[in-house]
């Protein structure tokens, strides 16, 4: 799973086995090492939640990224190749969100 940031803004692209990991296991994660000790890591996760919004919270060098249950279905279950939503943070701030199938290209 890739991560980008830029700006105010996250975007995670799955491969085609990260899809489909995810629609039969609700999650997938992946962790950067900074350094040998493991505690010096960054771990993101995107994850199925049965909540109505997408979600993000950070804590303990974690970003986990919570996409309805319903939703999630719709982006793996079909042709679908990502959807965006932007996450209110208060004092007229957002973080968007962006979630992608990285597809090889087929001719």
């Amino acid at each position: 799973m890739k991560l980008r940031i830029q700006g105010n803004s996250l975007r995670l692209r799955l491969s085609e086995a990260e899809v489909i990991q995810f629609a039969d296991t609700g999650q997938v994660a992946e962790t950067i090492l900074f350094s040998p000790d493991e505690t010096n890591a960054l771990r993101y996760i995107l994850q199925q939640t049965s909540g109505k919004e997408v979600s993000v919270r950070f804590s303990d060098n974690v970003i986990t990224i919570s996409i309805p249950e319903l939703m999630a279905q719709k982006w793996t279950d079909t042709d679908l190749i990502g959807f965006d939503d932007l996450i209110d943070l208060g004092n007229e701030k957002q973080l968007r969100i962006v979630v992608e199938k990285d597809l090889e290209c087929r001719h």
